[in-house]
């Protein structure tokens, strides 16, 4: 791979420092960024070149001028195999929503997984984001497929219910399980790209046992263990009357909170919740939008993140979201937060975070990913700046966060590799190849 060298952009750097380049540049060198530094007059020389910057022939040069770049957003909760149904059940609290959606996903064939796990990561990679923890009930070996061949970073599972609010669902976890180590064998994804996990659906649509056989699965494969826990008022008010305890409580007696766990959502916690999750070190992926359309409340992330526990944004999926964008995620992360809860601590540098280093600490992909520094993954991207005005630290994480539209995006990198460019994924020029994707000209 040729050595790539981004040069004069803003760079937010999410480091540890935070660090922010006004004029920056970037060398790329087989798919990790060599190093960042300052390049007041777009020159400056590369450790090892030769007199006077970086020949031609040697790598490919992009002048980022105009340009916002930052990490590669990361997405650290949906659900890609449902975006087929994108509008479906717009208009439900999440209990008859998970009623109603049953049905129409019982039984769905790997194309139609396929299907739709194409159209979740195109729009994905389109909107900035490089890299999804995507969660399963069928095929994740499918769903690893798609990402390598579009060159987006997957961390994949299933984590399937055992009933739907006291009715048994089927299920196969063995077979479930085989198929999530297969991903790691899917061609394409060996630069990287796919990381596995395993994982149960809640604590009220599964039985104790089952929910402990799956954390015993992810511990025994050496996998984080990932669960929906205390969603809505309604999980509340169910688990107490079961077992007379918090959905966090129970599921901490049943053994499954540790520093391997991500819980998603966690709107409804209380005091006694919040310091279990500090004391076991086990992470959360927070969705603002998906727990607002749904009804679930609006989690206090900043009491969380006040309490040491490492808390990641996600989307959700498209059919309680309705779109997978991380622009939007970041914004309302935010405004919910003043809006609803009149606490202005959360602020746009946290949400950028949230989205990138911090989401990334909540996948365990830290040391990879989530940050522009050296020896990390360039996965990246390269924001046009078009509104007037010099673009400071503070202007530009107020575009970014506030303002940033997805036809704003100029370049995105995953691993050094350009896989969009100005709105169009690269591995995906041809365009009879598309139409077979969505469906217009049979799948090969």
């Amino acid at each position: 791979m040729r050595r790539l060298v981004i040069d004069n952009g803003a760079v937010l750097t999410c480091d540890g420092e935070d660090r922010y380049l006004a004029r920056g540049r970037i060398v790329v060198r087989g798919g990790r960024i060599a190093q960042v530094m300052d390049s007041p007059d777009g020159r400056a020389d590369v450790p090892g070149a030769p007199p006077g910057g970086v020949a031609d022939e040697d790598c490919d040069r992009v002048d980022a001028g105009g340009c916002i770049i930052i990490p590669g957003l990361v997405n650290c909760h949906t659900h890609l195999w449902l975006s087929l149904l994108r509008g479906a059940l717009d208009d439900l609290t999440l209990f008859p929503w998970l009623r109603r959606l049953g049905p129409l996903t019982n039984e769905l064939s790997d194309a139609e997984v396929l299907r739709a796990t194409y159209f979740g990561i195109a729009e994905s990679l389109l909107s900035g984001t490089t890299c999804l923890c995507e969660c399963c009930r069928y095929a994740p070996d499918v769903s690893a497929q798609v990402a390598a061949a579009l060159g987006c970073r997957l961390v994949v599972g299933g984590m399937p219910p055992t009933e739907l609010f006291g009715a048994p669902l089927p299920h196969d976890y063995g077979h479930l399980v085989a198929r999530t180590r297969r991903a790691l064998d899917i061609p394409g994804g060996d630069r990287g790209l796919i990381s596995v996990w395993m994982g149960a659906h809640s604590v009220y649509n599964c039985s104790a046992d089952f929910l402990q056989d799956a954390k015993r699965a992810a511990d025994m494969h050496d996998c984080d263990f990932y669960i929906h826990l205390a969603e809505c008022r309604d999980e509340v008010d169910v688990i107490r009357e079961r077992y007379g305890r918090t959905p966090v409580q129970y599921a901490a007696d049943l053994g499954l909170l540790d520093r391997r766990t991500v819980a998603v959502h966690c709107v409804w916690l209380t005091d006694d919740d919040i310091r279990l999750f500090r004391r076991t070190g086990a992470r959360m992926a927070h969705c603002p939008v998906s727990n607002a359309k749904l009804g679930s409340g609006v989690a206090p992330v900043t009491r969380y993140r006040a309490a040491g526990i490492t808390v990641g944004l996600g989307t959700d999926s498209m059919v309680s979201n309705n779109t997978l964008s991380m622009f939007q995620e970041m914004r309302f992360a935010v405004l919910i937060q003043r809006a609803v809860r009149q606490d202005v601590a959360l602020t746009a540098s946290d949400a950028l975070r949230m989205a990138t280093i911090e989401a990334a600490r909540t996948l365990g992909l830290e040391r990879e990913i989530g940050s522009i520094e050296s020896g990390k993954q360039a996965d990246l991207v390269l924001l046009r700046s078009t509104r007037p005005g010099p673009v400071t630290k503070e202007r530009a994480l107020s575009d970014v966060v506030y303002a940033a539209q997805r036809d704003e995006i100029e370049a995105v990198y995953v691993a050094g590799e350009r896989v969009v460019s100005r709105g169009r994924l690269t591995r995906l020029a041809d365009t009879e190849r598309w139409e077979r994707i969505r469906g217009e000209r049979p799948l090969e």
